[in-house]
């Protein structure tokens, strides 16, 4: 990541991204970098984290494919679900669980439409959704 934000880093500094330093004083064989392995580094790290369906909207057939099904919907930990109302998708938080494993009291807290958003939300909450997320 750090190699990964120096070329960032440099690729902004040249006149050709809006910087002030001439492409000759940041790249060359002496120098110990290349233009075209940082613009790849960089291009590399922005697909990694921006998948081709981050845009497509939330289906059952993909909640299928990337979660575990409960009777309370697609399970992110043993307290949080995915879920499908009339109103969309949203995420859920469970205030307790019945003799029969059912969410009681779950309310709302947050709606996601897009597969992007749903990452984007399991990663700030330290949750790893299952590889191959897709259709």
């Amino acid at each position: 990541m750090a190699e990964t934000r120096a070329a960032a880093e440099r690729l902004r500094a040249i006149t050709d991204f809006g910087g002030n330093v001439p492409e000759s004083a940041m790249y060359g064989p002496e120098l110990g970098y290349s233009r075209d392995v940082d613009e790849g580094l960089v291009l590399d790290a922005y697909l990694a984290e921006h998948p081709a369906d981050e845009d497509e909207p939330i289906t059952r057939a993909w909640v299928v494919h990337v979660f575990r099904l409960t009777i309370n919907g697609a399970e992110l930990t043993d307290r949080l679900f995915l879920k499908q109302s009339r109103k969309g998708w949203g995420v859920y938080v469970c205030g307790w669980l019945n003799e029969y494993g059912e969410a009681m009291d779950d309310c709302l807290v947050t709606k996601v439409n897009t597969r992007g958003q749903l990452r984007r939300l399991a990663s700030a909450l330290g949750i790893t959704l299952r590889e191959g997320a897709s259709e």
